[in-house]
């Protein structure tokens, strides 16, 4: 098992961790996408696809740990880059979306393209904060 780079991204007031885990064998020199792992929120999730990781985590599947040892959530920096149109669809489609440019982004790093790993970071980052504004519990 290999663990891929581990992501944070800014949602709001909280930070999404996105750690994929990898299996590598001896005939193919490249390794093969198994499980993503997310954490927010004291919440954390395992599915074989961001997609499915993603909506595990919204609906609430998956195990929660709320006093375990979960990365701390931060205030977002007072900096921040120019906004894009938020994504546009169904959560399900959002889900989609974000899992396409995770995809798209770690593809972009075994290539070495940063600047399209830097654009694909950004663009799963609006998508997560766009299922997120969606999904959010009125209190």
């Amino acid at each position: 098992m290999i663990r891929g780079n581990l992501l944070a991204l800014l949602l709001g007031q909280s930070i999404l961790y996105v750690e994929p885990l990898f299996i590598s064998a001896e005939s193919n020199p490249l390794p093969r996408l198994t499980q993503v792992i997310l954490v927010n929120q004291g919440r954390v999730v395992m599915r074989p696809t961001l997609g499915e990781a993603l909506q595990a985590l919204i609906q609430g599947g998956g195990p929660t740990t709320e006093n375990a040892a979960a990365p701390p959530t931060t205030a977002p920096p007072t900096v921040r880059p120019p906004a894009s149109p938020a994504p546009a669809g169904t959560v399900a489609s959002l889900a989609n979306q974000a899992n396409q440019a995770f995809n798209a982004a770690t593809e972009a790093q075994r290539r070495g393209d940063w600047a399209a790993y830097g654009t694909e970071l950004r663009r799963l980052q609006q998508t997560l904060q766009e299922l997120q504004r969606r999904t959010a519990v009125q209190k």
